[in-house]
């Protein structure tokens, strides 16, 4: 790979990188450059004045092209409170095409990337301290790209080819690595569009068939022999809204239904047709569950959840709803188990008292943080007559 040389490091990027404060590095910035309000990784949200930069903790500098020699140079830099930590630049020809890109951190140069006159990648390289780790060199031949990575010192991380089909799509992937399992991708396409991939990784082989682009079964093999099938149903708006799964060998079926949040409501388990077990949940207006059902041939279960904060608040709050609980009943054939309240003045991890029930009567009780048992208590007719405390593993009765 010929490696391509970096431009050298500006009297002004240097500047920005050794700016302790705003003022500084926007002073630094230079005449016409344009400032964003952005985040830790450079996104530019909004246009801002140079004078408005100090008021924002990240900002994004977007300085004007200077040419050198028979190219230009693009530069952006990211400032956090005025010091320079990232700085990405661009190197165009004359005819504005792309030839290379370099990534700087705190300094130095972290990566590169090299194109051809048809703008395609041909090379990158990563660098930690400044010096070199890796580096990746692309081949293009009329239907197929080579990749092969190297280490520092020239030993291969890895060999990649893709071969492709008339229309440019990516037909077989394959990729070697030292010390690891082969892998393997196929593609099938039917009118333009995929209709089977077939994913080998050492003795393992996912099949996956699409129908109208949206993927609706998947076959897992292990060494040869088929280990399940996935079968997928959709409406028709595309949402999935049930998944079964077989097993062959234990001829097992699972089958999980969704509502039109892609949230589970219902799982089904049947062995050679049996039924083996099913839960079933009850969802509130903020997609919280308040009741699942468990039966089984053993016997039927029953949990109900009530949340600290009721749904429509819950459904209202910003960055999803509020799922802290106040209280779990659990029931067995419709008699009741267990009593869970949480402390509802919060803390970290929460704290929670459980009652056990025998007979609809509180026999037992125990207080947990987290899951850490701090105390537990005896009841007969509802009154304390035994109390035993731990602390650090070790306990005390009384």
């Amino acid at each position: 790979m010929r490696p391509v040389r970096p431009p050298p490091a500006a009297p002004l990027a240097a500047a920005l990188a050794a700016a302790a404060v705003f003022g500084a590095a926007a002073q630094s910035a230079g005449d016409g450059a344009v400032h964003y309000r952005s985040n830790e990784i450079g996104i530019p949200f909004e246009r801002i004045s140079r004078s408005q930069a100090g008021d924002h903790r990240f900002v994004l500098v977007d300085r004007p092209a200077v040419a050198q020699g028979d190219t230009t140079l693009d530069e952006r830099l990211l400032l956090d409170d005025g010091r320079q930590i990232r700085r990405w630049v661009t190197r165009r020809d004359a005819g504005g095409d792309l030839v290379a890109e370099y990534d700087y951190a705190g300094g130095e140069l972290a990566a590169e990337r090299s194109f051809d006159a048809e703008g395609r990648l041909t090379a990158t390289a990563a660098y930690e301290g400044g010096e070199p780790v890796s580096r990746t060199a692309y081949t293009y031949e009329p239907r197929a790209v080579r990749v092969e990575s190297t280490d520092a010192d020239g030993s291969v991380r890895y060999r990649a080819t893709y071969e492709l089909t008339a229309t440019g799509q990516v037909r077989d992937f394959v990729r070697l690595a030292p010390g690891q399992d082969r892998f393997d991708a196929r593609f099938v396409f039917g009118g333009g569009a995929l209709v089977e991939e077939v994913v080998t990784v050492g003795s393992t082989r996912l099949v996956s068939r699409y129908l109208a682009g949206a993927r609706y079964e998947v076959e897992e093999w292990r060494g040869g022999v088929l280990h399940s099938v996935r079968e997928l149903q959709r409406s028709p708006e595309g949402l999935l809204i049930a998944e079964a799964r077989t097993e062959p060998e234990t001829d097992r079926r699972t089958i999980t239904r969704f509502d039109t949040a892609g949230q589970v409501i219902e799982v089904l388990i049947t062995e050679r047709g049996a039924r083996v077990e099913s839960v079933r949940h009850r969802r509130d207006a903020a997609g919280r569950i308040v009741t699942t059902q468990r039966e089984t041939g053993a016997g039927d279960e029953r949990w109900d959840f009530e949340y600290a904060v009721d749904a429509p608040a819950a459904a209202a709050a910003g960055g999803g709803p509020d799922d802290r609980l106040r209280a779990v009943r659990h029931r067995q054939d419709g008699t009741l188990v267990s009593v869970t309240a949480y402390q509802e003045a919060g803390g970290e991890p929460p704290a929670r008292q459980v009652d056990y029930y025998r007979n609809g009567v509180p026999y037992r009780r125990v207080f947990f943080r987290g899951d850490e048992r701090l105390r537990e208590q005896v009841l007969r007719d509802g009154a304390v007559i035994r109390e035993r405390v731990f602390d650090g593993g070790d306990d005390a009765e009384g």
